[in-house]
């Protein structure tokens, strides 16, 4: 047995301790977390270096976005940062994973079949999985998702079971109107709840209001599933002023020095649709969006790096900029974002927050 699979193998004893579990089951992929150099720091690198020497991934495995873009520091991210993010990104390759860095894996790559049970470490992608791709998984931490990956199985336990999947509440979302919305209620619910539950909204949610409210669920707390479709006489409606509350509370400025979007990650239509809809129109700030490298390349085919450019919009590509000293080296304070998952993260890391809509950023924020 690998060095790698004995670890994997230990973690997977203290998880049926934890869980009180010890069956397994087969999974069709996994999504690995502790990506980014900012988070796991020279211990994590090591780490990673010694499990990874001689392992293997057992099944189709994804991994979350990197600290930095390392294809293209058009910021400025300091030489030693980008050093050991590429170290950690050869690890990861080095095991097998698909070259992907990406917190959205469902956007560009292998999508499990429905019903089937998967690991997945990223806490805005388990959430989608379960919810909107109809797969099983919980809300695994990086240790366990990479002993799922090594050996191909997970511990039968949480949301891997039908009886853990029932919801107990249901919530009437009324209209809503765009992702910022859809976010804060996600939030605000993930406040109220710790189990499933389901939702009932009049409007259909695009693609990136979908993103939005599982980012912002996947954020706090744990509940990392709920239904739009079911029928519960306990439904709860939720008070506009409770909404406008967690709204104020996360937004904290009138304004910001940069633009950042695509959190969770946005696909190349997503982006396209953004340009579009600004018409003729130029950015008045720097905007950065971060997006996986595959969405970089429709753009350039559709548009050409310049013309983006020009417009002020630049693609982090592979990375996600909340995990990353990017606005720290910049000296930027504060953010214009429609993320209410970027805004809880950018208030603990004390970045103010100008919390506003896709049409409000194009409206306020052209000229």
């Amino acid at each position: 047995m690998t060095y790698s699979k004995e670890v994997a193998e230990r973690i997977f004893k203290a998880l049926s301790k934890f869980y009180d579990q010890s069956e397994r089951i087969p999974i069709s992929s996994a999504h690995l977390s502790g990506v980014s150099y900012e988070n796991i720091g020279e211990e994590g690198l090591y780490f990673i270096n010694e499990i990874l020497k001689e392992g293997k991934v057992a099944v189709y495995t994804t991994v979350n976005p990197m600290g930095a873009d390392i294809y293209d520091n058009i910021f400025g991210i300091n030489d030693k940062f980008l050093k050991r993010q590429r170290e950690i990104m050869d690890a990861f390759l080095r095991l097998g994973v698909t070259d992907s860095f990406t917190c959205a894996p469902f956007d560009y790559f292998q999508i499990p079949i429905k019903n089937s049970h998967v690991a997945w470490a990223e806490s805005s992608a388990a959430v989608y999985a379960n919810s909107f791709l109809g797969i099983f998984t919980n809300k695994e931490s990086a240790l366990s998702a990479l002993a799922s990956a090594i050996l191909g199985e997970t511990i039968n336990s949480g949301l891997h079971s039908q009886i853990n999947r029932r919801t107990v509440m249901k919530f009437d979302l009324k209209d809503v109107r765009n992702e910022v919305e859809a976010g804060i209620y996600a939030y605000y619910i993930s406040k109220l709840v710790d189990r499933p539950f389901s939702v009932k909204m009049r409007n259909e949610m695009d693609s990136i209001m979908k993103k939005s409210f599982c980012g912002a669920l996947g954020a706090v707390g744990n509940v990392s599933y709920f239904k739009t479709k079911a029928y519960l006489t306990n439904e709860y409606s939720i008070k506009k002023e409770d909404i406008k509350k967690e709204f104020n509370e996360l937004c904290t400025a009138n304004s910001g020095e940069i633009i950042i979007l695509g959190c969770p990650h946005w696909n190349h239509n997503e982006i396209e649709n953004f340009v579009r809809k600004m018409g003729q129109r130029n950015l008045r700030k720097d905007c950065l969006i971060a997006c996986n490298k595959r969405a970089q390349n429709e753009l350039i085919t559709r548009f050409g790096k310049e013309t983006l450019n020009k417009r002020r919009i630049f693609l982090f590509k592979n990375a996600c900029p909340i995990f990353s000293p990017l606005l720290k080296e910049k000296g930027i304070k504060s953010i214009i974002t429609d993320s209410v998952k970027a805004a809880h993260y950018y208030r603990l890391r004390n970045i103010r927050v100008n919390l506003k809509p896709i049409q409000k950023i194009i409206k306020e924020e052209t000229e």
